[in-house]
């Protein structure tokens, strides 16, 4: 993917004017000078207007004097400019203002937010919704978008990193977990060795292992489960033949149990099931016959109490009726006549009262009678039920034990089809894997082919190097698990693990990011910008607690090596810049003084700026 950057803007607190930083196309724009000037702070700021989510811009002199920072750089062709409002409170800003034609606005203000810039700038990455993430891990989902700053790992080397034996990507400059994941995760897609398609077989495969090991997981619990329901099915099978259901004989395990199915299908539960239906209407009809017996003796007992007091008013009220039989022999005023004649009014409705309830006395003996002989004749049928019989018992305990046998068996029945479903389906996804591994196969093949044109890139540069000693002759080897560069004997398929010191490992982190890059360009990748930045290069061979301004203290005789490291960045871009309709461009941070590319005429080199004498990327006021 075609990209350069052409200036870095700052906008400072106490300037009208931005600062600027001006950059070639298909050069080494050097940036040098002494320590604490802010070159490496640069990296970093082009890190933060690319959507940066974290930042190394040190707030010391950098971003407490900065107001806005923007970069101007033009991306397969077209012109862009991006400018990030500056941190406040160690706080990234999400005032972004974008220009797709590269203007450079007279005062800045948000006009894109950050989503929808990154959509912009990833559709020129080449990047879209089918180039997901193939598997997961801690930080990163399966399935989930690749972002494009991922592949900016393949774009720096920062002062921290640029001779680390361990680690060659700049993984702190970014979220060092997240960014280790997303690496293992777009490397082969990078390298030209997976496209979209093949990313979404990798997905497919990955789904399709992750969902028969759960089957997987499944089926050994029903097996486990079978297991004991075999032991269960032969307790079964001897309670069976106890309750004399099946014939006497040794079952095997499916053998007993299709005995069981058709126990279960054959037997005849009807008579024992009207048996126990008939009991209970008996008993039912036992409790309401006797129910009703003690409402009504409850209601004989109330009325005979009634009767006697009826009969003793009835009795009190005699003298009346000889007193009324005399009355004409006795002198009676009128008033003690019409007495007399109430009193005998009520004695004849006392004697009405108790003729009238006889009848009531001998409806309810009747009907006591009647229930008595009901209740007498249920109690015989249930004494003559045989549930006390031992016969009787062995019924109930059969029925029970038919119940509990159509339950288990039932249970067991769903669990034989949840494994044949489960035994199913991992077939059918075993048959799928068959299909798509032969694709995989034929992937597997190809990275292997471009793995060795990748090493190939780096042995150019190894081929070159005059300053690797003992190890000049070696050959590369890639660790693609690792994601480090080894060197092994010519003679030999194994690496060596060690190899000396920092200047050996720093030519290292060269020859692997200068190969990448030229087989980048090589395959014409679309996710990878064509720039490079390095920071400190000359890390190995300077002492940085004694450099001064304008002057380089060496701790060893090491000027040659830096020389040969500054001589292998030119033929690199001589040689890249042969390939068709190529672009590179390589940022370079670096200590060391422009003397050393005049002194060897290195054509590609250009001078950006030095920080030195008050200069700096915040100039001394």
């Amino acid at each position: 993917m075609k990209f350069y950057i052409k200036k870095i803007l700052l906008w400072l607190k106490d300037s009208e004017q931005p600062r600027e930083l001006e950059f070639k196309p298909n050069k080494i724009n050097v940036i040098t000078g002494a320590p604490g000037t802010g070159k490496s702070s640069i990296l970093a700021i082009i890190d933060y207007c690319l959507l940066g989510s974290e930042t190394k811009i040190p707030e010391d002199i950098i971003n407490e004097n900065i107001l806005w920072y923007g970069l101007d750089f033009k991306i397969n062709g077209k012109d862009y400019f991006i400018a990030r409002q500056g941190i406040v409170n160690e706080v990234l800003s999400s005032f972004l203002y974008f220009s797709s034609n590269g203007e450079i606005p007279d005062e800045l203000s948000g006009n894109i937010g950050y989503t929808e810039l990154k959509r912009i700038i990833e559709t020129d990455f080449g990047v879209n919704q089918d180039l997901v993430i193939p598997y997961g891990g801690k930080k990163i989902k399966a399935g989930s978008k690749i972002s494009f700053r991922y592949f900016l790992l393949f774009n720096t080397q920062s002062e921290n990193v640029v001779d680390n034996s361990n680690t060659f990507f700049d993984f702190d400059l970014y979220d060092s977990e997240k960014y280790r994941e997303a690496l293992d995760r777009i490397f082969d897609l990078s390298i030209g060795a997976l496209n979209q398609k093949n990313t979404l077989i990798k997905e497919k495969v990955q789904s399709l292992n992750k969902e028969k090991l759960s089957l997987e997981r499944k089926q050994k619990i029903l097996e486990k489960e079978y297991k004991l329901f075999s032991e269960k099915i032969l307790e079964l099978i001897s309670k069976a033949q106890e309750y004399d259901l099946i014939e006497f004989k040794l079952f095997e395990i499916q053998e007993g149990y299709s005995r069981l199915k058709h126990l279960i299908s054959d037997y005849k539960e009807d008579k024992i099931s009207t048996d126990i239906s008939l009991l209970e209407e008996l008993y039912s009809r036992r409790r309401n016959i006797a129910r009703t017996i003690r409402n009504i003796k409850a209601f004989d007992s109330e009325y005979t109490q009634y009767q006697k007091t009826l009969k003793f008013d009835f009795d009190s009220l005699l003298p009346i009726q000889a007193i009324s039989e005399s009355s004409q022999e006795l002198i009676i005023n009128p008033e003690v006549a019409h007495f007399i004649e109430g009193l005998e009014s009520e004695l004849r409705k006392i004697k009405q009262a108790i003729s009238g309830k006889k009848s009531m006395n001998n409806n309810l003996s009747s009907k006591l009678k009647e229930l008595n002989e009901e209740l007498k004749d249920v109690q015989g049928k249930i004494d003559t039920m045989p549930m006390k019989s031992n016969d009787f018992k062995n019924n109930v305990s059969k029925y029970i034990f038919i119940g509990e046998l159509k339950a288990k068996l039932a249970f067991y029945d769903k669990e034989t089809e949840q494994s044949s479903e489960i035994e199913n389906r991992i077939e059918e996804i075993d048959d799928e894997l068959e299909l798509l591994s032969q694709g995989l196969e034929q992937d597997a093949s190809e990275r292997r082919i471009l793995l060795e044109m990748l090493e190939s890139f780096i042995q150019k540069n190894i081929d070159e190097c005059k300053s690797l000693g003992n190890y000049t002759k070696y050959k590369a080897f890639f660790d693609t698990k690792k994601k480090v560069l080894k060197l092994r004997k010519p003679d030999k398929a194994s690496p060596i693990n060690q190899i000396g010191s920092s200047s050996n490992h720093m030519f290292l982190h060269l020859f692997l990011f200068l190969g990448l890059h030229e087989h980048f360009i090589n395959l014409k990748v679309p996710y990878i910008p064509s720039f490079l930045i390095l920071d400190q290069i000359s890390r190995p061979y300077f002492d940085m607690s004694v450099q001064t301004e304008g002057k380089e203290t060496k701790v060893s005789e090491d000027k040659q090596k830096l020389t040969d490291a500054l001589t292998l960045l030119n033929s690199f871009m001589d040689r890249v810049l042969q390939y068709e309709d190529a672009e590179f461009q390589i940022i370079l941070l670096e200590h060391a003084s422009k003397d050393y590319w005049e002194n060897e005429k290195l054509l590609h080199y250009h001078l950006v700026e030095e920080f030195r004498f008050g200069n700096a990327l915040i100039p001394n006021k």
